[in-house]
Order: structure tokens, then C-alpha cells, then sequence
């Protein structure tokens, strides 16, 4: 009698320790495949971001301005050079113009104006494209291998610092559309 209580509690203890083990395993099977889901789209989004960009990264100065809502996309991408208008959220469509002298010297102008440490730091003036109320944008910096982003403001109101920057790439953008 003793023998077979000794023998139902070590049972007992064998199958709660192989349970534990089994569920442990299980819990650290799906973290896995969660950090693997979140890596794998994470580089969707960084591949995303890189074709995002139309242009191959030179040394010079690329001014990009990216607006986008369930209904609205817009690209505008300068350069010295050229400027890269798109509509398309794919890029399967996209138009290339050539960039003016004149603009171009003044968006330089404009941009020695910008405090590049603080400008990933801006705020928003209004808060409307977190109801749906504007579209989401964006003004990125590209110079010299290095890229710096603004937070997100409202298309239609771009933090007071940068107003005169991004109101000159949105009419650079509108000029040459018309051309």
C-alpha cells in the first residue's frame, strides 16, 4: 500500500514537471515567432522606406516632403537637379522635372535657416490628421550619408519653424506640374 502511494505521488510529480516543461517550451516557441513576425515587418517597412526614395543617395542634398491619408498620397523628392513628383503609393507612377536654378538657391537658403538638432524634434501647430481631419506629413533632409525626419504634422499646417521650407518644396512642386 505504501509502495503504491510513493509510486502515485512520484507520477504525480513526473507528469506536473513534464506539463511545466511542455508549456514553458510552447510560451517560448510563440515569443519567437512574435519577434519574428515583428523583425520581418520591420523590414518590410525599412524596405518600404528605402524605395520610398527615387532617387539613388548621392552626396547632395535631397529635400523630401511625403503626405499621406486613406485618400491622399504625395511625394515630392528635390534635388539640385531634378524634382520627383508622385501620387502613386507605389511609385509605378511618377514624373521627373528639372529643378530651377532660382529654387534651388532659395530652398538653400531656407534650409540655412533650419536647426538641423531640433528638427526631429518640432511639434505640430494642430493635431487634425489624428482623427482624419488631414493627411500625415513629413520633411526629410538628406545630406552627406546622413538623413533626418521631422515628427509628423498636418499637410496644411507644418510646424511655424519649417512653414516657409515646406510651403517653397509644395509650390516648387505645383510649378513644375504645370510646365
Amino acid at each position: 500500500m505504501l509502495n503504491t502511494l510513493i509510486m502515485k505521488i512520484l507520477l504525480s510529480l513526473f507528469t506536473l514537471i513534464l506539463f511545466t516543461e511542455s508549456c514553458n517550451s510552447t510560451k517560448a516557441a510563440s515569443t519567437d515567432s512574435r519577434e519574428s513576425y515583428t523583425d520581418s515587418t520591420a523590414n518590410i517597412l525599412e524596405i518600404t522606406d528605402k524605395n520610398a526614395t527615387l532617387n539613388k543617395f548621392k552626396d547632395g542634398i535631397f529635400l523630401i516632403y511625403k503626405a499621406l491619408s486613406r485618400g491622399t498620397f504625395i511625394f515630392v523628392e528635390i534635388s539640385e537637379t531634378e524634382v520627383l513628383v508622385s501620387s502613386d503609393r507605389n511609385f509605378i507612377n511618377k514624373d521627373k522635372y528639372s529643378c530651377e536654378k532660382g529654387d534651388w538657391e532659395e530652398l538653400n537658403k531656407l534650409l540655412e535657416k533650419v536647426n538641423r538638432e531640433t528638427f526631429t524634434e518640432l511639434e505640430a501647430p494642430t493635431n487634425q490628421r489624428l482623427f482624419d481631419g488631414a493627411a500625415h506629413a513629413t520633411l526629410t533632409i538628406k545630406e552627406g550619408g546622413e538623413e533626418i525626419t521631422t515628427s509628423s504634422f498636418d499637410h496644411g499646417s507644418p510646424p511655424e519653424v519649417i512653414m516657409d521650407l515646406v510651403n517653397k518644396v509644395l509650390s516648387i512642386k505645383e510649378n513644375v506640374i504645370k510646365q
